[in-house]
């Protein structure tokens, strides 16, 4: 089952499967992506890197990646939510890409509530960014990204570190690592 709901600046996507399945790579362009599980487990692959994830947890595509979603023999639920990386202003280079523990009941039924509505329009748009705003940047304040990174280095100091085995650690690529990891610790 899928479901498509378009919205000025947002798009909902809402795919239900069984079975093996794979979409086409697709690149995020200007938009952010933002790629919710919401039962089974799913497969992606961003740019060269590739993920696991299961019930409750989701991932942010950066503008400019390119990513594919898969599944192997299992039922899995998604939900994607796209929208101009404009519309999340102040958010777009400090998005941690993993959320584990998100309201997937709110999510469902927030989902159904948007996709009954006969007019859909503005209101639904900032209903939705509101939705999304309120989860991401929930994560951003209760999450250091680069704690893990830090403990991993605190604890190594007689091991040689690569940035690849840093940047894997933060899911994101070795240059959108160093770019980020000196933005925020200088």
């Amino acid at each position: 089952m899928e479901q498509l709901l378009t919205l000025p600046d947002v798009t909902i996507h809402y795919v239900s499967f069984i079975g093996d399945w794979t979409t086409e790579r697709e690149e995020s362009v200007e938009d952010i992506v933002w790629v919710l599980v919401l039962g089974g487990k799913i497969g992606i692959e961003v740019d060269v890197f590739e993920y696991r994830l299961q019930d409750s947890e989701s991932i942010v595509i950066q503008p400019n990646q390119s990513f594919r979603l898969f599944a192997d023999s299992t039922e899995t639920t998604y939900v994607s939510f796209r929208f101009t990386a404009s519309r999340l202003s102040g958010f777009k280079n400090r998005i941690n890409p993993m959320f584990p523990s998100i309201a997937v009941m709110s999510t469902r039924r927030l989902l159904g509530e948007w996709s009954s509505r006969e007019l859909l329009g503005n209101a639904s748009t900032d209903d939705v960014m509101t939705f999304i705003r309120h989860h991401l940047s929930d994560s951003i304040v209760d999450e250091d990204i680069f704690a893990p990174v830090l403990r991993v280095i605190h604890d190594s100091y007689h091991t040689e570190l690569r940035i690849e085995d840093l940047s894997r650690i933060v899911h994101q690529s070795k240059y959108q690592f160093i770019r980020s990891f000196r933005e925020r610790i200088g």
